[in-house]
């Protein structure tokens, strides 16, 4: 599977682009979800007890508390700026599920 997701991404970067008509060239991207196979596989064999450190506690109460002053600072000033700092609190939340249900401490 490695190698599959080595071959797609030269595919990908070297020979699709100097293929492919340049009004098609927005598809090149379409093989970067293969990457998500590889990122999938490497969690899987990965160990996470430093989820339970105090060092990852405390950057999770970290992040629920930027969320919550976030919350009011974007009630207070509307700005489209927002929404992706929503996007990231909200990906490192994802993130703490992930690892914390591959942990089974959830």
């Amino acid at each position: 599977m490695g190698t599959g997701i080595v071959a797609l991404g030269v595919l990908q970067i070297f020979v699709l682009p100097h293929v492919l008509a340049p009004q098609h060239a927005q598809y090149v991207g379409i093989f970067s979800f293969s990457r998500l196979f590889r990122v999938t596989r490497m969690m899987r064999h990965m160990s996470f007890n430093w989820t339970e450190n105090d060092w990852f506690q405390y950057l999770s109460g970290g992040v629920i508390c930027l969320n919550a002053a976030v919350l009011g600072f974007e009630t207070d000033s509307p700005n489209p700026a927002w929404w992706w700092v929503n996007q990231g609190i909200l990906l490192f939340f994802v993130f703490e599920i992930v690892v914390r249900s591959r942990e089974g401490k959830l």
